[in-house]
């Protein structure tokens, strides 16, 4: 019973941590290699255009009366931009709701002043400068004018 059980030599367990703990030494000490390619997770560039809708806020406009155009830009990540040029002329550049969203709108409003087909060109632009393009027609047509009749004639 009170026997006492040496094995020289069996010192593993110290021998084990001691190497662990060199290893680990050499390991902080040791500098990294500048040849040594930096794991660094690189975003893919976005590559899709935006998709955009022109909706016109009236079927039959008429001359003098001011009509809506909304136009609403999609993308994978977010619209930066959407401008509207009608008849030749840059409407003013505001987006109402969405600006860095994926979704974005914007409302101008346009009065004709004469009779005549105006286009509309909608652009939209995503926020790695990947731009769309689309346009519509607004035809306005002559004022409607209606015969009078006179039932006053001849009763005199």
């Amino acid at each position: 019973m009170g026997e006492e059980v040496h094995n020289e030599g069996d010192d593993t367990g110290e021998q084990e941590a001691s190497e662990v703990s060199t290893t680990k030494a050499r390991v902080a000490k040791e500098p990294k290699s500048e040849s040594e390619p930096v794991a660094e997770e690189e975003e893919e560039p976005d590559m899709i255009n935006p998709s955009i809708t022109i909706t016109l806020g009236e079927d039959e406009p008429a001359i003098g009366v001011a009509m809506p155009i909304t136009i609403v830009a999609t993308d994978n990540v977010a619209i930066t931009n959407i401008t509207c040029i009608v008849a030749g002329k840059k409407k003013r550049a505001q987006m109402s709701t969405g600006k860095g969203t994926p979704i974005a709108t914007s409302t101008y409003t346009f009065t004709p002043e004469e009779a005549g087909d105006y286009t509309v060109i909608a652009t939209a632009t995503d926020k790695a400068g990947n731009a769309i393009e689309a346009s519509e027609v607004i035809t306005v047509a002559e004022d409607k004018d209606t015969e009078t009749i006179n039932f006053n004639a001849g009763l005199e």
